[in-house]
């Protein structure tokens, strides 16, 4: 049969498509870790700023004047300030979001089933929330060093040498992330069977007072 409009044809004409009217996410990826942050409320916001500044006190072995004493024995008053300032730059991420005039016309009234505007935000968000999930697994020298500082700079497999935040690793043994191996552990390779004791062996190393590990970060293997 021939149609007048060779691109519309009776059925399409009289009929209107079942519809959701809602649009699936299909784009957001597993992000772990960036979920993970934002649930323990680890994901703070600043106000202003050339830098980020996060404040330490630690313990300088060469000030340490706390003791015990007896009677009027001479207690030394020596100044000892050990508060710090780890250091890192700002970075910036951004996805436009943009919808020409003829779109904006066209997706409005009764015949909008989605609001596109509001569709092509999510989808920006989505694509954001994917880029730093990845980036923070990084070393922040990713697309010439705009990239985000992350836990490849930050846990070292050297950690008593190098630098994080300003900060001295090898001069700084306060600053040392822990790095064991496998064999270091166990005297072999890491199996079904005592990879849990290693696991607690590393967990329990970095306790410090209330400060300890909340989550275990590891690949399908482990």
């Amino acid at each position: 049969m021939a149609f007048a409009n060779s691109a519309i044809s009776d059925i399409i004409a009289t009929t209107i498509e079942s519809r959701t009217k809602s649009a699936q996410d299909n784009l957001t990826n597993n992000n772990a870790l960036l979920m993970r942050l934002k649930e323990r409320g680890h994901v703070k916001t600043v106000s202003g700023g050339s830098t980020i500044l996060q404040e330490i006190f630690y313990n300088d072995p060469n000030t340490n004047f706390a003791n015990s004493y007896s009677g009027y024995e001479t207690i030394n008053i020596s100044p000892d300030s050990p508060i710090t300032a780890a250091q890192f730059s700002l970075k910036h991420y951004a996805a436009a979001v943009t919808i020409s005039g003829p779109e904006l016309l066209q997706n409005s009234g009764q015949e909008q089933m989605i609001e596109l505007i509001a569709t092509r935000v999510e989808i920006a968000q989505a694509r954001l929330a994917n880029k730093i999930d990845v980036d923070l697994h990084g070393d922040g020298t990713g697309n010439g060093g705009k990239n985000l500082v992350g836990l490849s700079a930050m846990i070292s497999t050297s950690p008593t040498s190098g630098t994080y935040g300003g900060i001295d690793r090898a001069t700084w043994s306060f600053w040392q992330n822990g790095a064991y191996t496998s064999t270091g552990l166990t005297s072999g390779a890491a199996t079904a069977a005592n990879i849990q004791s290693s696991m607690n062996t590393v967990a329990l190393s970095r306790v410090r007072g209330n400060d300890k590990p909340d989550l275990i970060y590891a690949g399908s293997t482990a």
